[in-house]
């Protein structure tokens, strides 16, 4: 509003419709009461509605809730709102030429649907929106035809297919999920791989099965074989098998991460020729039952899948 402004000065009206731009980065951070966070120290948004000509907003690392002051900017184009405490953005359906959205670690954002038709929006980083408490319907986000940058890390993530028709997608980023087929996403990884221009990335470390694969096995041991549960990478796994044949590397995708190296009574190997992990129990002599809990990680480059074993064996029976 000016350096010679008195600081206690009321802001009129017209002032506020001067305004095309407002940039919280100017407010210095401070910790919370509680300790656990840091706060540029706004809580509300309230007046900002009277700001109309605003195409910019920067409001990130606050504690703010209601976001309904906005509603009604329709120029915005560029809205920063992450780290803050909000779960509803209702109020944001209306905003049509809204191109840049960020939206990440917020308290409780699940529902999409307000965003679903602005298909204006080219950038949107909404990863951990809910703090990793609830799955968020991503699929709302299937007409955004425009996308080039989407990050939906830690959002309980299952299913890709929404993104099968957003063919301008050159980044995306979808860490910590559940998701077992890459197939909407494939060409992306395969142009992503090895791609040190900057031009396309793909991120999808860190997948997840719902359940641990739980085995009980007798004392005499026991050949376990898992079903690869990875599919629609054929072609990226293609790609990768390539470069690592032209680099002189003497291993093929999926690589077989173990968590630990003495895994006692069990060996795991992966069967190329049948994309199956294959877990063998060998026999245990003493009376004794016994237990193993290992983590694998099947490695796919930029994709990863965890997966979480327990096996329980008996012990010799004794008469």
């Amino acid at each position: 509003m000016g350096s010679e402004r008195s600081k206690d000065a009321m802001i009129t009206k017209a002032e506020m419709e001067t305004l095309t731009k407002i940039d919280g980065k100017i407010l210095p951070l401070q910790r919370l009461e509680d300790g656990r966070g840091i706060t540029r120290g706004i809580k509300s948004v309230e007046g900002l509605q009277y700001a109309v000509n605003l195409t910019s907003i920067d409001l990130s690392e606050n504690e703010i809730v209601d976001i309904s002051p906005i509603k009604n900017l329709k120029g915005l184009t560029y809205l920063e709102l992450d780290r803050n405490n909000i779960s509803d953005i209702s109020s944001l359906s209306e905003l049509t030429r809204l191109e840049h959205l960020n939206i990440y670690n917020n308290a409780g954002i699940v529902d999409l649907t307000p965003i679903s038709k602005i298909t204006s929006l080219k950038w949107i980083d909404m990863h951990y929106c809910n703090r990793r408490t609830k799955p968020v319907n991503v699929e709302k986000l299937s007409e955004l035809i425009n996308l080039e940058f989407l990050s939906i890390d830690d959002d309980f993530v299952r299913d890709l297919s929404f993104l099968k028709n957003l063919t301008k997608l050159s980044t995306f980023s979808c860490n910590n999920n559940y998701v077992l087929d890459i197939s909407p996403v494939q060409d992306l990884a395969c142009a992503a791989y090895n791609d040190w221009s900057g031009g396309k990335f793909f991120n999808m470390y860190a997948q997840m099965l719902d359940e641990d694969k739980v085995f009980s096995v007798a004392s005499e041991g026991e050949v376990i074989r898992i079903k690869n549960p990875v599919v629609g990478c054929e072609k990226y796994v293609e790609k990768i098998n390539e470069y690592l044949k032209e680099s002189g590397e003497d291993v093929i995708a999926p690589a077989l991460d173990i968590s630990e190296e003495n895994l006692d009574f069990i060996t795991i190997k992966f069967d190329y020729s049948k994309n199956e992990i294959v877990i063998t129990v060998k026999a245990n002599d003493t009376t004794e039952s016994r237990q193993k809990k290992v983590l694998l990680v099947l490695d796919y480059a930029m994709y990863s899948l965890k997966i979480n074993i327990s096996i329980d064996q008996c012990g010799l029976k004794t008469l």
